[in-house]
């Protein structure tokens, strides 16, 4: 998962567990899971 902070104007995917990240590292991370990355919620809505 990518580790980098955000930049001023990026564009961020939140999750319905308010975490948030960049769009492209999180669409990688769920070809493998359906879960959030920090907490493990289901990112499945």
């Amino acid at each position: 998962m990518c580790e980098n902070d955000f930049e001023e104007g990026e564009d961020a995917s939140t999750l319905k567990c308010k975490h948030q990240f960049h769009p492209d590292c999180v669409k990688e991370w769920f070809k493998k899971k359906a879960i959030c990355p920090v907490c493990r919620a289901s990112a499945r809505y």
